[in-house]
């Protein structure tokens, strides 16, 4: 007759392995979600600063962008921007031929 055997990996080594793939995953997976929230409060500093809260501020224009001779530009690389009184804007083409494009 047949006699049959059973075998099972030696449970400490399976065990210790798990274990270091597991930590080796928690480690990937903790340096994965701190970029990404670094990434996300970026995001949000830089929505913030968007907000005009009683004063004029040159970040309200960071994400106007202009099209300048058919390539998508922001304003601020085609023009100075600066605040005047804290209620007015003043946005100064470097180049006047810009204007009607600004």
């Amino acid at each position: 007759g047949f006699t049959t055997r059973s075998w099972t990996a030696p449970p400490v080594r399976v065990a210790s392995l798990t274990r270091r793939a597991m930590a080796m995953d928690v480690g990937k997976i903790t340096k994965d979600c701190e970029s990404k929230m670094k990434k996300s409060l970026e995001s949000v500093q830089s929505n913030l600063d968007t907000l005009r809260a009683g004063r004029a501020s040159t970040n309200l224009l960071d994400r106007v962008m202009v099209d300048y001779y058919g390539a998508e530009t922001p304003l601020n690389q085609l023009a100075g921007i600066s605040v005047s009184g804290g209620q007015a804007l003043i946005v100064d083409p470097y180049d006047k031929s810009t204007l009607g494009d600004i």
